[in-house]
């Protein structure tokens, strides 16, 4: 039994080595043109990431925006994850942030549209 519990152990070890955490790399973005008064899709994808514990919250003039519909959580070839995360909206003057809490992060970073 002893054995069998060390050899657990070093399993876990050598994956826990292997196990890189990795922050996301995060875009914000509309699906169209910006144009005030406008509808409009703002999207923010997070990818790169690793483990694939994340939050994503969407927000308009700092309040959290209502509708926010999400991609399934998909990962690439390097086993890194993504995650989409989007809202129907009516172009005001913002700001449009995207927030974003990571596994590998302390505290959630906030990444904002680019208006012009």
């Amino acid at each position: 039994m002893g054995i069998l519990m060390l050899a657990c152990v070093l399993v876990v070890g050598v994956c826990g080595i292997w196990a890189e955490t990795k922050v996301p790399q995060v875009d914000i973005y509309t699906r169209h043109p910006i144009e005030g008064g406008k509808e409009n899709v703002l999207i923010c994808c997070a990818r790169r990431f690793h483990p694939p514990i994340i939050d994503i919250t969407l927000k308009e003039d700092g309040k959290v925006l209502q509708g926010i519909k999400e991609l399934d959580l998909s990962f690439d070839r390097d086993w890194t994850f993504w995650k989409v995360k989007f809202a129907n909206i009516m172009m005001g003057k913002g700001p449009y942030t995207c927030d974003v809490k990571h596994y590998g992060q302390e505290n959630p970073t906030s990444y904002q549209l680019d208006m012009m």
